[in-house]
């Protein structure tokens, strides 16, 4: 619970300004876990991060799903989009963002809006400048 107030014997600040010491910090978040769902089917997680100034959309599916498009002995899928910071004016205009957002911030709502859909994909249709990475196991 928090009170304008300050506890009894504490002496309010002097100012509205919080001393430095006590200044909120504003971070930006630097992995969004986009989809995490599991049925009979199998298992899906999707996520987002920065990793230096690229982006990167990681895939990972497992079961039976994976079985029905890469065949008998394999159950696991993989995949990563990483979108270099020379690509993400493009991926910005691709996903319906304006300049100056945060492009981690942006894919979120993109994803939030298309549940179920890999972004990654949707930028290599708009041919957003992209490397493709790709595994398939048991």
């Amino acid at each position: 619970m928090t009170s304008a107030k300050p506890p009894i014997g504490a002496q309010p600040f002097p100012s509205a300004e919080r001393p430095a010491a006590i200044k909120r910090l504003h971070r930006r978040l630097n992995r969004v876990v986009l989809q995490a769902d599991g049925n009979a089917d199998g298992r899906r997680n999707l996520s987002v991060e920065r990793e230096g100034d690229a982006l990167v959309i990681r895939g990972h599916d497992l079961g039976p799903v994976v079985t029905r498009a890469w065949g008998a002995g394999h159950s696991e899928y993989e995949w990563a989009w990483r979108i270099p910071a020379a690509s993400l004016p493009a991926l910005l205009a691709a996903l319906d963002g304006q300049p100056g957002d945060d492009p981690l911030e942006l894919v979120r709502r993109w994803s939030v809006a298309h549940p179920g859909q890999d972004p990654g994909t949707v930028l290599k249709r708009s041919d957003v400048p992209l490397e493709f990475w790709n595994r398939v196991g048991d």
